[in-house]
């Protein structure tokens, strides 16, 4: 395509049914309208445009800086050295007295939620604790 004239309507529209590896985009602007006003030209004269979407977005995730894997040590830990019982931690957390109870005698292990609050607590409290994937690598420091 001679992009150094504009095209008209029709050689536009012509543009886009024989070379279906352009985009709208690049056909709109040699036509010298916007690709709204492109698609609209389409309609008219009766092509079913194909609106793909150029490029693909990644989808945005929420990644933390370190989840921590909590152990039932490092709850106990944290508990002892912000010095809560265990209904008082229960009551922060929001959750029964009896899940913490299971929780520091290794029965469950918190969900991933409750995993990164406990992480924002000790953060916040300044409570040292190791992470499972240093404790693998044999590292100590957190």
């Amino acid at each position: 395509m001679d992009t150094n004239k504009k095209l008209t309507k029709e050689e536009a529209i012509a543009a886009y049914l024989q070379d279906k590896g352009m985009t709208v985009a690049t056909i709109a602007a040699a036509a010298g309208v916007s690709p709204q006003r492109f698609y609209q030209w389409l309609q008219a004269a009766g092509v079913k445009p194909n609106r793909r979407s150029g490029r693909r977005r990644p989808k945005l995730r929420y990644t933390p800086r370190v989840e921590a894997a909590w152990t039932a040590e490092e709850i106990k830990s944290l508990r002892v050295f912000m010095g809560l019982s265990q209904r008082d931690l229960a009551e922060e957390l929001g959750v029964r007295q009896q899940t913490i109870s299971e929780w520091e005698t290794g029965m469950y292990r918190p969900r991933r939620a409750m995993s990164k609050y406990l992480t924002i607590i000790a953060e916040r409290v300044g409570f040292v604790y190791q992470l499972e994937s240093r404790r693998a690598q044999g590292d100590d420091e957190p």
